[in-house]
């Protein structure tokens, strides 16, 4: 049998971004952002993507938001069974570089990845997408990337590039 596993990120993704990733961010910011993220909400064309992804697949989201995100990403994705999904918070020691950003996401695909056959990851940083095409170092998997970008418009996501 074949199993998959679909890595999603969140912000810029599954909602409008309130924040950059490239950005230090100090106390008084996260508060600010941590307002902002408490009025998104999935849109149903999103939630429905979502648990058509469960139905097939084991989903697990990448976020780039800190651990004192945690309570307001949990109410964010409540329309999701939380049983069917795992989150990863961003977990940085020290100064936050790029590339540390993109190593804690692909680490964690490859700890998570080793038993599945099919990895999709979708992000709408295509930089990202790159760095995990060029690491990835698992034999005998499908590695699909997926360059997605949340749309205010349509509120879906809007496949920008798909690199493989």
């Amino acid at each position: 049998m074949i199993h998959s596993i679909f890595f999603c990120d969140i912000d810029g993704t599954i909602v409008p971004t309130c924040f950059k990733s490239n950005q230090e961010l100090d106390i008084v910011k996260l508060e600010n952002i941590g307002k902002r993220l408490e009025l998104l909400t999935l849109s149903k064309e999103i939630i429905h993507l979502l648990n058509t992804i469960i139905k097939n697949t084991k989903l697990v989201f990448l976020t780039g938001r800190p651990k004192v995100w945690e309570k307001v990403t949990y109410n964010l994705l409540k329309p999701i069974n939380r049983k069917n999904y795992n989150i990863y918070f961003l977990n940085i020691k020290g100064k936050w570089s790029i590339e540390k950003y993109y190593k804690f996401k692909l680490d964690i695909i490859h700890k998570i990845s080793e038993k599945y056959d099919i990895i999709y990851v979708i992000d709408d940083i295509i930089d990202l997408l790159k760095y995990i095409k060029k690491y990835f170092n698992l034999e005998n998997k499908f590695l699909f990337l997926i360059n997605g970008i949340y749309n205010s418009v349509i509120k879906n996501i809007v496949i920008k590039s798909r690199l493989m």
